[in-house]
């Protein structure tokens, strides 16, 4: 049996667990329901039993009570053989007493007697027919359960072997049902789910046909959802390796554009760095010249050419300065300086600057400048005067007729400046690109115009720089306002506005562009200012008030001639020279804030125009040693150095020379301009081999001043890295010249 039994239990072992559990269950309830049985059946027999010793005190005991009466022995003893007859009735005993009250005693048993399980005593009487009852003796049964305990053995014998047989049988059906039903398909399961590998997850887990809802179809429905699950997350997988692939070889791709973008932009940037270099080279002297022959005596036509020649030689360092600055921007080596810078003197320097070229194009050049909280702000003035000078070029450069205004006023996030231009406009589609690289607004614009169209991308690439806007509201034929946003922070003291006490002034002018910046400045310096068009405004007007009288409303009379009586000393005319009639106050256009509140202040004296002259600068006798491979550059430096009345310079042709020529003097030199690119021994080297000889000598550092073509942070750093101070790019311009000596003597 056990033999049968392994190999089955072990290709069914959940069948044969499932049907021995059965089998137990089925053994557990039979039990129950046999002890159940056994005690209904004890029960049903003591209670026939009780029912058998009531039929027997009902009809037998009044037989051998007239028995006893009559002292019938014999009928007495046959009715006691009749009672052991009985199947529960083991022994029958009469006890009674004769007449002479002797105890009398008549018994019958069975042969095949068992032990009773306890006696049974019954009283016989006799009734008179008086109705007077007479104790006769006694009966005493012995009752024995044999009979009712071995037929329920009999029965719980049979019943167990039924219920055996029935749960047996039921048990082997079981493990049959089972294993065609459950154990078969739960083998399919298993294989079909041992053997799914990759290639077979795109076939189905085979089902059984007829349809079903069992829970076996549950365990396939599931596998097969495992299955498509499964699927679904390989070619997910797939898909993403795939996509991981594919971004692998897009990274390698664009680590590989990045590197010869890196290598092109490092190209371009060598090759700026040398275009700089050989443009700026013979531009610093050409520019150098020209400025060395402005201070000459000239005849008009000399003065003339001369003018042009420094036009175009501006012109062409602009469009250089766009260029390299440009190419700055997009190397991200633009640095930007945080220091105090007066935004009030930086706006007018640079508009007076384009004073002549807006008078030549007989332009109304205008400021606004309602500052009050940002008058000294923190930034990089060289890079606000940039964007100004641009914008204000381009303003000049695109309007043919009308005016220019340059406003600025405090807000909330900064700074706002405004330029406004009565020029060609640019339209909405032109609008979007006009910021872009190289971009104008048409071809017939940059042919009749002229320019790279760059100004405007660095213009817009400086102000995100400073963390700004730039943007433009344009209509074509009507002009253009460019606005510039700037976050810039106002430095902790601020100047103070001169305050005008509500006294009145007469803004007298045809003009709406020159009243209202000027009315303007007046309501800021709490003035009570008041427009006209018109001289006869002056008859009406309160003996206190002060005029602003335009100078096109004259008509070609004299100042003088013009002014009426009382209002020589209350007259400031606006104009675009020096006026005719000295005692009288004037203005020169364009009108700046801090001209008008001087001169309403009374700090001007009359006949004096309100910006101070150049004067000649003094410096003191500086020994100065250069050092410049160009002839023609050093011949400039030199005469430069010649116009400020400095002592001849010590000039070497390379850095060798430059280093003898000082171990000569033994370092008796104020300051030495080193030119970075030189043969031989170039600048930086010089400068360490200088510095070297100044720490072994014991001798004080020279100042040294490089002059470079090259316009980038990284030669800059360079170059300071090497020992040199100051850094001047070509072409050199007089004034930087004079600013940067005049730094140098006031450190000594």
């Amino acid at each position: 049996m056990r033999g049968l039994l392994t190999p089955f239990s072990r290709h069914n072992p959940l069948a044969l667990r499932l049907a021995g559990a059965i089998l137990l269950v089925s053994l557990l309830v039979m039990l129950i329901s046999i002890a159940l049985f056994v005690v209904r059946e004890y029960h049903q027999g003591t209670q026939r039993l009780e029912q058998n010793l009531a039929q027997i005190e009902l009809t037998t005991l009044p037989g051998l009570s007239r028995s006893l009466w009559n002292f019938d022995e014999e009928q007495l003893r046959v009715q006691l053989n009749a009672l052991v007859s009985l199947p529960d009735v083991e022994y029958a005993v009469i006890r009674w007493q004769d007449w002479n009250g002797g105890s009398k005693m008549l018994s019958a048993s069975d042969s095949a007697a068992h032990l009773p399980q306890e006696p049974h005593r019954f009283a016989l009487t006799y009734q008179r027919r008086s109705g007077e009852i007479e104790p006769l003796g006694t009966l005493e049964l012995g009752i024995s359960q044999h009979s009712l305990y071995q037929q329920l053995g009999q029965q719980t014998i049979f019943l167990v072997i039924f219920l055996a047989m029935q749960a047996l049988i039921s048990a082997v059906l079981i493990i049959i049902l089972l294993r065609q039903l459950l154990t078969r398909r739960l083998g399919k399961l298993a294989d079909a789910t041992r053997q799914l590998t990759l290639s077979s997850l795109h076939h189905p887990i085979p089902r059984q046909t007829e349809p079903g809802n069992d829970e076996l179809d549950n365990i396939a429905a599931a596998l097969e959802t495992m299955r498509l699950r499964l699927l679904e997350d390989i070619q997910a997988r797939q898909s993403a390796d795939q996509a991981l692939l594919k971004e692998r070889e897009l990274r390698l791709d664009n680590e590989e554009r990045r590197i010869r973008a890196e290598s092109a932009n490092d190209a371009k940037n060598t090759f700026m760095a040398t275009m700089s270099h050989e443009i700026r080279t013979p531009l610093n002297g050409i520019i150098g010249l020209l400025d060395l022959l402005q201070g000459s005596p000239l005849n008009p036509r000399q003065a003339h050419y001369l003018k042009l020649m420094q036009q175009s030689s501006e012109n062409l360092l602009a469009i250089i300065n766009d260029i390299l600055d440009f190419s700055k921007i997009e190397a991200g080596e633009l640095k930007l300086e945080h220091r105090p810078v007066n935004l009030v003197g930086l706006i007018e320097d640079t508009l007076c600057a384009y004073a002549g070229q807006a008078e030549k194009k007989h332009l109304l050049l205008a400021c606004e400048l309602l500052l009050k909280d940002h008058q000294i702000i923190m930034g990089d003035e060289i890079r606000l005067r940039q964007i100004l000078m641009n914008l204000i070029s381009n303003a000049i450069k695109f309007t043919e007729q009308g005016h220019i205004i340059v406003r600025a006023l405090d807000h909330p996030q900064g700074v706002r400046i405004e330029i406004e231009d009565t020029g060609i406009g640019i339209s909405a589609q032109q609008q979007a690109g006009i910021f872009d690289a190289f971009a104008q607004a048409d071809q017939s614009t940059a042919r009749r115009f002229g320019g790279t169209g760059l100004g405007l991308s660095v213009c817009r690439s400086l102000s995100e720089i400073m963390q700004g806007t730039l943007s433009v509201d344009s209509i074509p034929g009507k002009g253009s306002t460019f606005s510039l946003q700037l976050p810039l922070t106002p430095a902790p003291d601020q100047p103070t506005l001169p305050d005008l006490g509500g006294s009145p002034q007469l803004v007298i002018s045809e003009q709406d562009a020159l009243q209202q910046p000027l009315t303007r400045m007046l309501n800021l310096a709490n003035g009570r200012p008041l427009r006209g068009a018109s001289l006869a405004m002056l008859d009406s007007a309160p003996a206190s008030a002060i005029a602003l009288i335009d100078i096109n409303l004259l008509h070609g009379q004299t100042c003088t001639e013009a002014t009426p009586s009382g209002w020589q000393d209350r007259a400031i005319f606006i104009c675009h020279e020096d006026m005719d009639s000295p005692p009288l106050h004037y203005l020169r256009l364009p009108v700046t804030r801090t001209a008008l509140y001087r001169l309403l202040a009374h700090e001007a004296q009359p006949g004096q125009d309100t910006r101070a002259p150049a004067t000649s600068p003094a410096l003191p006798p500086l020994r100065v040693l250069v050092a410049e491979d160009n002839p023609v550059n050093r011949s400039v430096l030199q005469a430069l150095l010649r116009s400020l009345s400095l002592p001849e310079a010590t000039i070497c042709d390379d850095g060798q020379a430059a280093l003898e020529a000082y171990q000569q003097q033994r370092g008796q030199f104020d300051v030495i301009f080193m030119d970075v690119e030189m043969p031989g021994l170039d600048g930086p080297d010089a400068t360490r081999a200088i510095r070297q000889y100044e720490q072994q000598a014991g001798l004080p550092p020279c100042p040294v001043i490089a002059l470079t073509a090259h316009t980038l942070n990284s030669d800059a750093r360079l170059v300071r890295e090497a020992g040199i101070n100051q850094v001047l790019n070509k072409p050199l311009r007089r004034h930087t010249l004079i600013q940067c000596l005049q730094q140098l003597s006031a450190q000594r």
